[in-house]
């Protein structure tokens, strides 16, 4: 009974010195987070915001005074009014100004007409009277007494100048009734072209004056499938911008969809935005869905360059340093001295010392739980991930991206003392 009890404690007590050994051997290893190599698009982009408006805007006005008197008939919502969103062409009515001024101006110009012609019927007909005189005078020159003759010739000049004087009223009568007539139409304001009412500014009522430049009464946009970004790009991104160069966007209208477009204008006058000189870029944009609402904000990503189907590794994975205490010891003995030493004259803890190479430089977890470095090559990077073109990495392989705890330092001491004694 002693004996099996005995057996029993040394048991027991072996079960506690292994548990004990093995989470003092796991403390004084450390744990690290990993992310996999992917195989993806790399796409360097410069990024911009903007807005997005019509490719052309027309500000439509009235071109003489007066009071709105009626708006025209929606030509696609019968029994409505032309309003924001109304869709018109080309001569259709948007608006009707008071008209009672001009047309009894155009009365008035027609009766001054008739005025005229009537002025013109009586001079012609004086002319042709004194013309069949002065003709008998001149006949009868030798028998008539000069003053006679004289007469009938004065007589004919001025019912002739007269009758010069009535034909230019007459004109005048006849460009006062053609301006009367335009001012008429002028109370009647038409779409100039085929577009979308993007504004109308205007009320029943109101009076329209009208100064050196037109009052604006509707604001139409030519053409809604089509519009344009336009874009404040940096000085220092400009020299990465091209024509024809391909563009993504977002709007926060529609958060979940990317849309796309291409670089059309490089405008060369500049701006200066908080000390900062800006370039407007505009970019075409397809808005046959009609998604695209004109003068959102869009955010853009000027595609610089694209590397397809590349090996693809975090950038923080290409940043990270570890300290010796985390390197594999077989990576340890591989190390200059001159770096041994500078870890053992730290300011702070043995091992504390960061291990540096000059090519870039990755570290995986090795089979004793330690880090090892794998060199490679790397091309372009989006400030996210980085290229690799060279270097013994594949897909999938898990690489450091920072550590979870640290190593216990207190055995590096020992051993880097151990493995400079041995290279002195």
């Amino acid at each position: 009974m002693k004996k099996s009890l005995f057996l029993l404690l040394v048991a027991l007590l072996g079960v506690w010195i292994g548990a004990h050994w093995w989470r003092t051997a796991s403390a004084d290893r450390p744990e690290f987070r990993t992310a996999p190599v992917v195989r993806g698009d790399l796409v360097i982009a410069v990024s911009a915001t903007g807005t997005v408006e019509p490719v052309e805007t027309i500000d439509v006005g009235a071109r003489i005074p007066g009071m709105i008197k009626n708006f025209g008939p929606d030509p696609n919502q019968p029994g409505k009014t032309i309003g924001h969103n109304s869709r018109v062409r080309e001569g259709d009515i948007l608006a009707q100004l008071d008209d009672a001024p001009h047309q009894a101006d155009l009365k008035k110009a027609i009766a001054n007409l008739k005025l005229a012609e009537g002025e013109l019927a009586r001079a012609e007909a004086r002319l042709r009277q004194a013309e069949r005189a002065y003709r008998r005078a001149k006949v009868l020159v030798g028998t008539n007494s000069d003053a006679d003759y004289e007469n009938a010739e004065a007589t004919y000049e001025i019912t002739k100048a007269e009758a010069i004087t009535a034909a230019a009223k007459l004109d005048l009568a006849k460009a006062a009734k053609e301006e009367a007539e335009i001012q008429l139409g002028y109370t009647v304001i038409r779409s100039p072209v085929n577009g979308v009412v993007i504004d109308r500014r205007v009320e029943v009522g109101r009076t329209v004056v009208v100064g050196l430049n037109a009052p604006s009464l509707f604001l139409l946009a030519t053409d809604l499938s089509r519009l344009l970004v336009r874009a404040a790009v940096n000085e220092a991104d400009i020299g990465d911008i091209r024509i024809g160069q391909p563009v993504t966007f977002k709007v926060d209208a529609c958060r979940d969809q990317t849309f796309s477009g291409t670089v059309s204008q490089i405008r060369l006058n500049a701006s200066m935005a908080q000390n900062v000189v800006m370039f407007d870029v505009v970019v075409d944009v397809d808005n046959t869905s009609q998604k695209l609402l004109p003068y959102v904000t869009a955010k853009l990503q000027f595609e610089v360059a694209r590397r397809s189907n590349v090996l693809l590794v975090p950038n923080q994975a290409l940043r990270w340093q570890p300290t010796l205490a985390q390197v594999s010891p077989a990576v340890r003995r591989e190390l200059p001295p001159s770096a041994l030493r500078e870890a053992l004259d730290a300011s702070g803890e043995e091992g504390a010392k960061k291990v540096e190479f000059d090519a870039p430089t990755v570290w995986v977890v090795a089979a004793d739980g330690f880090v090892r470095p794998i060199h490679v090559q790397t091309g372009l990077s989006d400030g996210i991930n980085t290229e690799i073109t060279g270097g013994d990495l594949k897909v999938d392989t898990p690489i450091v991206i920072n550590a979870v705890r640290e190593a216990q330092p207190d055995f590096v001491k020992s051993f880097i003392s151990q493995v400079v004694n041995t290279k002195k």
